[in-house]
């Protein structure tokens, strides 16, 4: 879609619709969701998808009407850069102190675990059942010459099938770890 074409609009006409429905007690509709994009320019920019904003869509475009903005406000929505999902270093280690410690044994765990990367990025999500991922993930590129066009290629494959939106029961963490290694990979 276009710039200027509406898609943030879209996003937050599709949380309204979800959130008004799971306050009204329909089974398959959710009231939290996560947004995941590709860079901080991106993310700020739809920080008026979050209801507490005070230039939030929802109320700024009367998107809902007054008596169902409730329903809206007590959505959870957390909006995050898909790099977030990569699994961090809980432990610095030299390279020396990795190697004594290691031995001749496995090396030592360092990172945080698949659960601490979910507590860390979408914090009370993974207690949902239901939760709607929103991918907003950008694809555009100038058209490529040479060897670059097979990278380039690779990277459209992997964010092409990121262009989706889901409504899905919470997501193993294994699957937003592939996401972030894939990405980082392309």
């Amino acid at each position: 879609m276009a710039t200027g074409s509406g898609k943030t609009t879209v996003l937050a006409m599709l949380v309204a619709w979800q959130a008004i429905n799971a306050v009204h007690g329909r089974r398959n509709y959710a009231d939290a969701f996560l947004v995941v994009c590709p860079g901080i320019t991106i993310r700020d920019r739809l920080r008026v998808l979050l209801p507490s904003d005070p230039e939030n869509y929802y109320e700024s475009r009367g998107l809902v009407p007054d008596d169902m903005i409730g329903a809206v406000r007590a959505a959870r929505v957390i909006i995050t850069n898909y790099h977030q999902f990569k699994l961090r270093e809980t432990i610095s280690l030299p390279k020396f102190a990795r190697a004594v410690l290691q031995g001749r044994g496995a090396e030592p765990q360092t990172k945080e675990t698949e659960g601490q990367m979910l507590a860390r990025v979408c914090p009370g999500l993974p207690a949902r059942k239901n939760v709607v991922v929103l991918n907003v993930i950008l694809a555009a590129m100038p058209e490529p010459s040479g060897r670059r066009r097979a990278r380039n290629a690779r990277c459209l494959s992997a964010v092409g099938c990121l262009c989706s939106l889901t409504m899905m029961l919470w997501p193993s963490a294994g699957a937003a770890v592939d996401l972030a290694n894939r990405l980082d990979r392309a």
